[in-house]
């Protein structure tokens, strides 16, 4: 989602409210993951519903405080923490209904999609690729 944002040089945001408006962006989106989860092997997907798209894989779902992850989002973006958050409240909001009205998923981060779950409010990205990497017994 982010990389066709860029394309269009839309924020994530913009984006967003883009695909509120226009379910195709969405849809096709989905289509492509699905189609290049079955052609392809040894990649790794990050999408809310990889898990959907891609069920014969091995998937991990990052957890992090939403203080924490706004807090990322925004030194990364070089934004206002106040704004990353009332704008990812919207955003999660957006992406929750239209998950809802194209799949009927209530809920894409259930626990129960997942083979490991990794909480990562205060570890590093290296000490989480070691966790999955241990976990799956992968060097």
């Amino acid at each position: 989602m982010r990389d066709q944002a860029d394309q269009l040089g839309l924020t994530i945001y913009e984006f967003d409210e883009m695909c509120r408006k226009d379910p195709n962006y969405d849809l096709n989106r989905d289509k492509m993951i699905e189609e290049f989860g079955k052609k392809n092997d040894n990649f790794i997907l990050d999408a809310r519903l990889g898990w959907r798209f891609v069920p014969d894989s091995l998937k991990v779902k990052l957890e992090c405080d939403f203080e924490e992850r706004v807090k990322r989002v925004a030194f990364r973006d070089k934004m206002d923490v106040e704004e990353v958050k009332a704008l990812t409240i919207k955003r999660e909001e957006s992406i929750g209904d239209r998950f809802w009205r194209y799949y009927q998923i209530k809920d894409s981060g259930d626990s129960s999609h997942f083979d490991l779950i990794i909480d990562t409010t205060k570890i590093s990205a290296t000490e989480t690729m070691d966790q999955i990497c241990q976990h799956f017994n992968l060097s």
